[in-house]
């Protein structure tokens, strides 16, 4: 059985990629699997959540969800997966994070420590990093810096099993196979230009 895990700072297309890891041959791929975890790390709600998506005769198994960054030594530890992650463009991405949030009630905001005057608390807020900035974009910008940061680290230390992708990867055959082959999967169904969780225009 091979474990993935796929990641991306949000709104950068992890929704259908983990749509396009479930549809393959006899594979159990969730995104966002049960309660997010926190940006703090917490050992034992990761061990916990892991074991909510662990397959045991499948071919291919995992979840799909931005939170994972930060547990990264832990997974590690526990897994030694595959991981796939995906990178949008660095205004759009946070262009579209803007828009959700504004778009969606009550408005959001999980980048900055507020006192939810002009924003709501949600469960989310303590899944992302907070950063003192003057606006809630100028935190985004930090948060995406941050992310693939981190991102890029990985990829230098676990060169064959940590892959970014662009998120445009989804839209192309050639680009789906490369996903499928870096995962693994040996009888791939190609499936083109998935799109789930869509924001409000992006």
């Amino acid at each position: 059985m091979q474990f993935v895990i796929g990641l991306g700072s949000g709104r950068c297309g992890t929704a259908s990629l983990a749509k396009l890891l479930d549809a393959q041959p006899n594979s159990a791929v969730y995104h966002e699997k049960g309660n997010p975890l926190p940006w703090r790390v917490n050992p034992a709600l990761l061990r916990r959540h892991l074991g909510a998506v662990k397959g045991t005769t499948l071919d291919l198994c995992g979840d799909v969800a931005f939170f994972y960054m930060p547990y990264m030594q832990l997974i590690e530890e526990q897994l030694q997966p595959k991981y796939i992650c995906l990178q949008r463009n660095r205004r759009d991405t946070v262009d579209s994070f803007i828009e959700w949030t504004e778009f969606r009630s009550p408005r959001r905001n999980h980048w900055q420590h507020h006192s939810g005057g002009d924003y709501t608390h949600t469960i989310h807020d303590q899944c992302f990093p907070k950063y003192d900035a003057e606006s809630k974009r100028a935190a985004l910008y930090m948060y995406y810096d941050e992310y693939y940061d981190m991102a890029q680290q990985w990829a230098q230390e676990l060169p064959k099993r940590f892959r970014i992708f662009p998120m445009d990867a989804l839209n192309t055959k050639l680009g789906v196979e490369a996903i499928l082959g870096f995962a693994g999967v040996t009888d791939p169904r190609v499936l083109v230009g998935l799109r789930r969780n869509i924001g409000p225009r992006s």
